[in-house]
């Protein structure tokens, strides 16, 4: 439930970075699906330091 919240909660702005550096809408779509694959086994990593937003980006 927790990483589907963050998920939701950060998916348009995941979205909208992907785009602003890719300027390709189905490759943004392919980072922001990246993002969402690899985000867990990084989460281990979190160490609270950070904002999520920051380290999340």
């Amino acid at each position: 439930m927790a990483f589907a919240t963050l998920i939701e909660h950060h998916s348009d702005n995941i979205f909208s970075l992907s785009y602003r550096l890719t300027r390709i809408p189905a490759d943004a779509e392919d980072l922001t699906q990246d993002t969402y694959t690899t985000l867990p086994a990084k989460l281990a990593n979190f160490r609270g330091e950070p904002h999520c937003t920051t380290w999340l980006w």
